[in-house]
């Protein structure tokens, strides 16, 4: 986002990549003993992995025979407050079902009273042979109508908690080939956004938060990456959680240099029966997660565009 905000909550994070050993006193019952010592008194969200023996789990890289992929998250309310939130997952930039707790769903809602937790064993379902870059999205589901003075609270519930992995099936490499960048955003001479922008047609770096449901909505969108890093991603638009395409693809692949700014004019169609319209960057689809490194750059969201009858 624009940097002239800052998220009024920590943001938690389990310790699973180091310092766990993966025995019986790392299971959920000392969800404690697993969080970064300096996080078990804030405020905040915290994010866990693990296998299906409830141990934690550290690999980010699967090789698997079957057409399912099993594993639990935990995630849990660390605020005074009670909070819903949504739970959706891509592969290779396309949004997928899967199993939760027993029922198929595409988007999974969940609410959270202040400091519980939610234990969800999350199967993916279909999965076929190939290289498969899969993002656990979690985003809070908010039905608070943002209005133009709401910038903070806009950029709070644009935040994504998320868990990657890369899964191979008869197969044990990344492609080399990389999809075609048949639209690329026009270079902005400054660069002030880090991640997606849903930007006025008169105005640049500024936020549209409402727009007139109509059937097709227009807007900009900016894009940008302030990193020290290349970055490269899939651009996918939701509405009301579930994907739609996004001047007619399904997924757009594009990619950023340091310190570069993007705009590309987009349109959605059919949005009418829909309440709110956004848009995620999902990073790096195609960077490996070993042992050394099992953790790559987190997606992005846009802020919520509402859609007004």
């Amino acid at each position: 986002m624009i940097k002239w905000t800052a998220w009024p909550l920590m943001i938690l994070v389990l310790l699973i990549a180091a310092g766990c050993s993966g025995d019986n006193e790392n299971k959920p019952d000392n969800l404690e003993e697993n969080m970064l010592p300096n996080a078990r008194e804030e405020q905040g969200f915290s994010l866990g992995f693990y296998d299906q023996e409830m141990q934690i789990e550290k690999e980010r890289t699967f090789e698997i025979e079957t057409d399912d992929f099993l594993r639990n998250i935990l995630f849990r309310n660390k605020t005074n407050m009670d909070r819903s939130f949504t739970l959706i997952i891509f592969s290779n930039g396309e949004q997928k079902e899967f199993i939760v707790n027993g029922q198929r769903e595409k988007v999974y809602h969940f609410n959270l009273e202040s400091q519980q937790e939610a234990n969800m064993l999350v199967k993916l379902v279909n999965i076929e042979d190939g290289f498969h870059a899969v993002d656990y999205i979690i985003m809070e589901n908010s039905d608070i109508v943002i209005d133009s003075n709401d910038l903070t609270v806009a950029d709070e519930l644009s935040r994504i908690f998320n868990v990657r992995v890369n899964l191979f099936k008869d197969m044990n490499s990344i492609p080399t080939e990389r999809p075609s960048l048949t639209q690329i955003g026009e270079d902005l001479t400054e660069s002030r956004v880090e991640g997606l922008l849903i930007n006025k047609h008169d105005k640049l770096y500024s936020a549209l938060l409402q727009t007139e449901s109509k059937e097709t909505v227009v807007f900009d969108l900016v894009y940008g990456n302030l990193g020290e890093d290349h970055l490269d991603f899939y651009l996918v638009s939701l509405i009301d959680w579930k994907q739609e395409r996004m001047n007619g693809s399904l997924k757009i692949y594009d990619d950023l240099a340091s310190q570069e700014n993007k705009k590309m004019k987009v349109s959605v169609e059919n949005p009418k029966e829909g309440n709110n319209l956004r848009v995620i960057m999902l990073t790096n689809p195609f960077t490996p997660l070993t042992e050394e490194s099992p953790f790559t750059s987190s997606p992005k969201a846009s802020f919520k565009l509402e859609l007004t009858k």
